[in-house]
Order: structure tokens, then C-alpha cells, then sequence
């Protein structure tokens, strides 16, 4: 999935920048560096991206897990697990998650 967004975008980001492509062709720049430019800047850009929203679902997941540790045998901590269920992801999860398998 990452190498077809990162595609599309460098795609889209040629089109835009055409006239400036057009000057690096003037100065010697060949059609594979602007390329290869455009391909790393996003593959970066959609490393950086999918790093937080991982890192962010962690967290939540974490916080979420330790207050229905919190609310568990409170009346309204039942309620939270009968109409969302338990919040546990386990150490394995986790792990899987760091390592983008999950």
C-alpha cells in the first residue's frame, strides 16, 4: 500500500511542478534523478506518517487499556465492557505493532 501512495503522490507532484521540471531538465537533470527525488521525499513523508499514527494508536490503546484496569468492578466500568468489550492488546501486540506486522 505504501508504494502505490507513494506512486500516485510522486505522480501528482510531477504534474504539479512541471515547469520546474522542466528547468532541472534544462540544467542536465535526467528523468530518473527528478524521479528518484520525488520518490524519497514521499516515501519519507509516508515512513514519518504511518510512525505516528502508529505510535499514536499505541498510546491510545495503552491509556485505554489501563482505565478499563481502572474501572473494572465499578458500575460503570461493567457497562464500558458490555458495550465496547475489554481493551486488551497484550505485550505481543504491542511488539507486532512496533515491528509493522500487525
Amino acid at each position: 500500500m505504501t508504494v502505490l501512495s507513494v506512486t500516485f503522490a510522486t505522480r501528482g507532484a510531477m504534474a504539479t511542478n512541471r515547469v520546474i521540471i522542466e528547468v532541472l531538465h534544462y540544467v542536465g537533470a535526467t528523468d530518473g534523478f527528478v524521479a528518484s527525488q520525488f520518490q524519497r521525499h514521499f516515501l519519507i513523508l509516508g515512513l514519518r506518517g504511518g510512525a505516528i499514527g502508529g505510535g499514536a494508536a499505541i498510546v491510545l490503546f495503552g491509556v485505554l487499556e489501563a482505565t478499563s484496569a481502572w474501572l473494572t468492578g465499578t458500575a460503570g466500568g461493567d457497562e464500558a465492557a458490555a458495550l465496547f468489550g475489554s481493551f486488551s492488546v497484550g505485550v505481543s501486540g504491542y511488539l507486532l505493532s512496533l515491528a509493522g506486522l500487525s
